[in-house]
């Protein structure tokens, strides 16, 4: 990727948003802005903690669940993990 790309990539993000063409329709594209994204991450949370309240287990619980199980083992976890 040339500098001159990534300049117009950076503007564009910058920017918020992009105009692109799908089917030779006019379409934005939202680049999402440090503002969005903690928006995000604050509604993704709530949805955690709403799905635990409600009984919906969490990848740890499942991964400890089937560790004690032996059906799993933290060592084969741990070699995904690295």
């Amino acid at each position: 990727m040339e500098l001159d790309d990534i300049q117009k990539l950076y503007v564009k993000v910058c920017a918020g948003y992009e105009r692109i063409f799908i089917n030779g329709e006019e379409c934005f594209l939202k680049h999402h802005t440090y503002i969005d994204r903690h928006a995000l991450k604050d509604k993704y949370k709530e949805g955690i903690s709403i799905a635990q309240s409600n009984g919906i287990k969490t990848e740890k619980d499942y991964i400890d669940f089937y560790i004690e199980k032996k059906w799993w083992s933290q060592s084969k976890e741990d070699e995904i993990r690295t």
